[in-house]
């Protein structure tokens, strides 16, 4: 799916690109007085690019049919938010995951040798398994450490709250 994250929430936009989504943050873009875009800039943006608009301002929310309003500040209140408009489950695969800084698709590392120098020697011992963001301007390296325990507890508990449902 095909997002555009307010500014007001950052982590969600960076959560739902863990889940393989393709989001666009509004800080990460300068809008035409040189600050961050105004709120008809992002809805110019969502609708000439069919984007989803997830946002905490319930009025602008009103302005777009099919925007997400999220209440409140918790991360999992946010996915929930999201998981119960859209009528889906927020799934973790890491080959389907975007880059979290930059948005681009990670691509498997098939020889771990060429990103020994760019992860501490420690990581390069102990991971076999890397996936590298090939966008030039960024090239972030991932690996699946300690918080991949993390996204996986943030998905059950996801899985959990929408068969409650």
């Amino acid at each position: 799916m095909f997002f555009l994250v307010d500014a007001m929430l950052g982590n969600l936009a960076r959560w739902l690109r863990i889940f393989g989504h393709d989001v666009l943050f509004a800080n990460d873009f300068e809008g035409q007085s040189g600050g961050g875009p105004s709120d008809t800039e992002l809805l110019q943006m969502a609708t000439e690019e069919n984007r989803i608009l997830v946002t905490r301002d319930k009025q602008f929310a009103s302005r777009l049919p099919g925007a997400i309003f999220v209440w409140g500040t918790e991360l999992l209140d946010a996915l929930r938010a999201v998981q119960d408009a859209l009528g889906l489950v927020l799934h973790f695969d890491q080959d389907l995951a975007r880059c979290t800084q930059c948005n681009t698709p990670l691509q498997r590392v098939e020889n771990k040798d060429t990103v020994k120098d760019a992860v501490p020697a420690k990581t390069y011992e102990r991971y076999d398994e890397f996936w590298a963001c090939p966008n030039p301007a960024c090239g972030k390296i991932f690996w699946q450490g300690s918080h991949f325990e993390d996204i996986h507890a943030i998905e059950a508990q996801l899985r959990i709250s929408k068969t409650e449902s």
